[in-house]
């Protein structure tokens, strides 16, 4: 398989970010009867290998959103810090590998998806793993290993 300049799988990736977004932004359009049953908090975890490498022309990108029944956006924590609005972490982020990212909604919300996409253009694989838990209930939970030329992209409703 061969892979194009780096800037082109950039783009390719965040135009597949951006078509996740696009794709929960429609689905939020529709209203279920009973909204109060669909009150929910998210936590996500996850760690990057420190075989990650921007250098070598690896890519990372995570993004998480939440709104309310009234379409207010709701605010993250990364890490114990308060981010307003979504969270979007990139290959500046997990450059040399990070462990144990926590992202957390601040408060109940009524839709939301998180999505990763994650690419190896370097020689060495790296590995990422993840949970993503719902009202405590585990939605999903992986280790993905990213060899040379591999892409990775996974988008979740929560």
């Amino acid at each position: 398989m061969k892979i194009g300049k780096p800037n082109v799988m950039t783009h390719l990736l965040m135009l597949l970010i951006v078509v996740a977004m696009i794709s929960f932004a429609l689905s939020a359009c529709a209203k279920d009867k009973d909204e109060s049953r669909n009150i929910k908090n998210s936590v996500i975890t996850f760690s990057v290998s420190n075989t990650f490498s921007k250098a070598a022309g690896d890519h990372f990108i995570f993004g998480a959103e939440g709104s309310r029944d009234d379409t207010t956006i709701v605010d993250w924590k990364l890490n114990g810090r308060k981010i307003a609005g979504d969270v979007s972490i990139d290959d500046h982020y997990v450059d040399g590998g990070k462990s144990n990212i926590t992202v957390k909604s601040v408060s109940p919300f009524f839709r939301g998806s998180v999505g990763f996409t994650f690419s190896n253009i370097g020689r060495a694989p790296y590995t990422v793993t993840y949970t993503i838990k719902t009202n405590d209930i585990i939605i999903d939970q992986k280790t993905i290993t990213i060899s040379s030329g591999e892409t990775y992209f996974k988008s979740y409703s929560l």
